[in-house]
């Protein structure tokens, strides 16, 4: 049984849910919602590292404006090659608007796509989550959701019960990344906490058993910077799995993981804001 699924499946899409707003706030260049500037032309280049996996880059830009609902929505893509980084993997999954300081992203991830195997028609969906805003408080919750959902896997039925929350993070002053010197720095904060629960068979008995227990896998902040975006991301996922109740029960993964990942942005071509 790959277990090690779970906690990546959870890490790049496990986002499904949403926000309500009425009517839409229009973008006021070199306002708040410069912070996220989504103009046609616009484009990213991120170095991607991570201690599982060889550096790369994601070449990110905006693929596509439309109107929906009397809000405009940007589509985003990257160039070459499927997004690697977290937050490029959020951004392109399907489609972000600017609300006033918020940004807000509706998308969703197919874990065939990216697992392979049998997971082809499972699908998680968010809509309007928000993802940042430029000006709440720090520590102040953008937006949270708690849900689960259940699945087979190798004949075994596990649950997943998570919350998936955005808070707003630390201001800086200045923030330097390929020594070059940003200005006007916000951040925001996504985490993950789940707990798995197995429903396994001893002695002809359904028994459900915690292979988690409830922690923190997720932490991914994000850098922010005025009329640029995104300049920075750092994703952290890690996990501790309990003793499992019988040995018929193989995952070949340590009882113990811990991964982190960066993306830096390296050059960008963004529309001079007012």
């Amino acid at each position: 049984m790959k277990t090690k699924f779970l906690f990546l499946f959870l890490a790049l899409g496990l986002m499904s849910c949403s926000s309500d707003e009425s009517g839409s706030t229009p973008i006021i260049p070199g306002g708040d919602n410069a912070y996220f500037p989504q103009d046609d032309g616009n484009y990213w280049v991120y170095d991607v590292n991570s201690d599982q996996a060889p550096a790369t880059r994601d070449s990110l830009y905006i693929s596509e404006t439309t109107q929906q609902n009397g809000y405009t929505y940007h589509s985003y893509a990257t160039q070459n090659n499927m997004p690697v980084g977290f937050y490029s993997r959020i951004i392109t999954s399907g489609k972000s608007r600017n609300s006033g300081a918020k940004v807000m992203i509706t998308g969703g991830l197919n874990a065939g796509e990216i697992f392979g195997g049998g997971l082809g028609e499972l699908d998680i969906n968010f809509e309007d989550f928000v993802f940042f805003d430029a000006s709440a408080n720090p520590g102040k919750t953008l937006d949270s959701k708690s849900d689960s959902f259940s699945f087979p896997y190798n004949d075994i039925d596990f649950k997943i019960d998570y919350i998936l929350s955005t808070t707003s993070g630390q201001s800086f002053p200045t923030y330097t990344v390929n020594d070059v010197v940003y200005e006007n720095i916000k951040t925001s904060i996504v985490s993950v906490k789940a707990k798995i629960t197995a429903t396994v068979l001893l002695f002809g008995i359904e028994i459900p058993y915690v292979i988690m227990n409830q922690q923190d896998i997720i932490l991914s902040t994000q850098y922010y910077a005025k009329n640029v975006g995104v300049i920075f991301a750092e994703t952290n996922i890690q996990y501790h799995l309990n003793e499992l109740p019988s040995t018929d029960i193989e995952i070949p993964v340590p009882q113990d993981f811990e991964t982190s990942a960066t993306e830096t942005l390296d050059l960008y071509v963004v529309q001079a804001q007012n």
